[in-house]
């Protein structure tokens, strides 16, 4: 009697001519559970689909084989064509055998996608480089930034999605940036290009020419100034100014530290009337009040003044170094801004009086008036390194500066 190892038992009997019957035996194949269907991406119509993405067969059983003994092998029965462009399927048949050559197959369904990394699957080419220009007192500002020039999807069924890093809100600040535009399809292959988006300051066009002098101009963060007092007697129309002095009335003044005006001339009402509201120019951004100072520019805002004090970051910053025109000691330090305010001083309409040269300089601004007999001004001064800003007497006597608006 011979058992072999499958369990087959062999009976031999007989001394001249032997005879062999077989009686149990393993005849019944192997169960398993195969990998589950599933989708891959493959580049360039590769058709390699290896059994680390794919998985492998589980729950491997049989009732004579130990599980650690029995063959696992797989075929593909069909193959992904010389396409790209379209979904293609892996039948990929798995075969588990055991020991006595008893074996069981299940196929799992592999579909293969096209990929946009393939050259030719996707035509993608990012829109042409921009440069803008700002709009004078802006610091930033709303970019078109168009579509891509080629969005061509050759893929059937494979969806693409474009997308930017571009700011949501498109507006981008001054100075040159990139753009990031990406196609990606649906495995999460992407094609990238960059855009160039470059937002320029405007000329301040240094020196200008008002009323036959010359003023120099200066541009501080995103703002372009005028870098000295008014000193004008006409408006841009030739009118005559109204009402100006120059401190202690000595004319030699005028050059170091322009006129002082009083608020109705400052922004060109009638003299006092203190319900007169300025009259206002629309520009690129928004209405500003012109008044005294050249086309294009305006008498500034609260907001334009802070806006200068808050990039300096100290009013010694916009005051002249230590010079004549300061109290001794009281003058700029570290002036880089180029802004070289002087100490003018100012007139007192009710006392006749030129009061504080070379301590402190007041600026009127063109804020909406709170109270009828008064106008909003900034105040840089010797005692104090952070702006003021006040209301005075609209009669009184004080020095402007402009800022830039438009060309």
């Amino acid at each position: 009697t011979v058992q072999d190892a499958c369990g087959n038992t062999y009976y031999v009997s007989g001394t001249t001519k032997p005879t062999m019957t077989v009686s149990g035996g393993d005849f019944e194949a192997p169960t398993f559970t195969r990998p589950a269907d599933l989708t891959i991406c493959r580049v360039n119509g590769q058709i390699v689909a290896p059994e680390s993405e794919t998985g492998v067969p589980t729950n491997l059983s049989d009732n004579c084989t130990a599980t650690t003994d029995l063959t696992v092998s797989h075929i593909d029965l069909d193959t992904l064509p010389a396409a790209n462009t379209g979904d293609r399927i892996i039948r990929r048949q798995w075969k588990v055998t055991d020991l006595c050559g008893n074996s069981s197959t299940q196929i799992q369904n592999i579909t293969v996608r096209p990929s946009i990394l393939t050259p030719g699957n996707y035509e993608f080419e990012c829109p042409d480089p921009v440069t803008e220009v700002l709009p004078y007192n802006a610091c930033s500002m709303y970019v078109n930034i168009g579509i891509p020039k080629k969005q061509i999807n050759h893929m059937t069924n494979m969806s693409v999605t474009v997308t930017n890093d571009a700011p949501a809100d498109g507006i981008f600040p001054e100075g040159t940036t990139v753009v990031t535009w990406k196609a990606k399809d649906e495995c999460g292959d992407s094609l990238v290009c960059q855009q160039v988006i470059i937002v320029n300051f405007p000329p301040c066009e240094n020196p200008i020419t008002y009323d036959n002098a010359e003023y120099d101009v200066v541009r501080i963060g995103c703002q372009c100034w005028l870098k000295e007092n008014l000193h004008n007697t006409h408006y841009v129309d030739g009118t005559d100014v109204p009402n100006y002095h120059n401190y202690d009335n000595n004319a030699s003044n005028d050059a170091i530290y322009g006129k002082l005006y009083s608020w109705y001339s400052a922004t060109r009402v009638p003299e006092g009337n203190n319900t007169a509201v300025p009259a206002t120019v629309t520009g690129p951004n928004g209405p500003y009040v012109q008044g005294i100072c050249p086309n294009g520019w305006a008498l500034p805002t609260n907001d334009d003044y802070q806006i200068l004090f808050n990039f300096v970051g100290n009013t010694d910053k916009l005051k002249e170094a230590n010079t004549p025109y300061w109290l001794p000691g009281k003058g700029g330090v570290d002036p880089t801004s180029g802004f070289d305010a002087r100490g003018a001083g100012y007139y007192d309409a009710n006392l006749g009086r030129y009061i504080n040269l070379l301590g402190e300089t007041y600026f009127w601004t063109s804020e909406p008036v709170t109270h009828y007999i008064d106008g909003h001004c900034t105040v840089i001064t010797y005692f104090c390194p952070e702006g003021l800003f006040q209301e005075q007497n609209k009669g009184r006597g004080q020095s402007v500066r402009c800022l830039r608006m438009e060309n």
